[in-house]
């Protein structure tokens, strides 16, 4: 199970490399850390448990590329909020998604965050929005025609939860921003962050945001690939 790259972007001078890679595929277990195998024994459904697996090699794989090191050598650290970095290359931002099987990374110079949603039918996106959302972002969603309102709750979820894993704070962060609920532009700024919607097959939608303003960490080889 190799990722392939999908993507690169240039967003504000800074190079964003898109990774994808398959859940479903078998994957090599025993380039996993101890502590990430204690964690995958944590995780009492089987379907999570591969996932969770399966996600984290396929991380190790693509990272180890990028950083020309062994998959199996790399050692992570966690921020605060359990945000993930490379001890040895903190240069090589990096930020993990899936859904179902389809998994997504995003890797920067900069601090940057990626989510990723299947579009589907949700009755009970209203109870989750008022979770999730800003009190101006709810009243945006329900001012929307009836039949609009899923696909922008989509869109303004993977906005906030690519923002908010950019950042490292965690869900905690959710009600402390807005964003434009029915803006479709493909960019979105908001108080030094660009958050960028993705274009992805099988009705799915994702978002990155990306840190701006500052120097970036580092440069991501742009002649690297898996």
């Amino acid at each position: 199970m190799y990722p392939t790259l999908i993507n690169t972007l240039q967003l504000d001078g800074t190079e964003v490399r898109i990774w994808h890679y398959d859940l479903s595929i078998p994957s090599n277990a025993a380039l996993l850390s101890p502590d990430e195998h204690a964690r995958a024994a944590r995780l009492i459904i089987p379907d999570k448990r591969r996932r969770f697996i399966a996600a984290r090699v396929g991380l190790r794989l693509l990272l180890g590329g990028v950083t020309n090191r062994p998959p199996e050598a790399l050692v992570f650290g966690y921020g605060a909020d359990g945000k993930p970095y490379l001890m040895d290359a903190p240069w090589c931002e990096f930020n993990l998604a899936h859904s179902a099987d389809f998994a997504l990374v995003a890797v920067a110079g900069r601090a940057v965050g990626v989510d990723i949603e299947q579009f589907r039918a949700l009755p009970s996106w209203s109870e989750m929005a008022q979770i999730a959302f800003s009190a101006q972002e709810q009243a945006a969603l329900h001012a929307l025609p009836v039949e609009q309102r899923v696909s922008a709750f989509f869109r303004t979820w993977t906005r906030k939860e690519a923002l908010m894993k950019a950042q490292g704070g965690g869900f905690k962060l959710a009600k402390t921003f807005s964003l434009p609920v029915n803006d479709t532009a493909e960019i979105i700024r908001l108080d030094g962050w660009s958050i960028y919607d993705l274009t992805l097959p099988d009705n799915m939608i994702a978002a990155i945001a990306l840190k701006t303003g500052d120097a970036p960490l580092g440069n991501i080889d742009s002649d690297k690939s898996l």
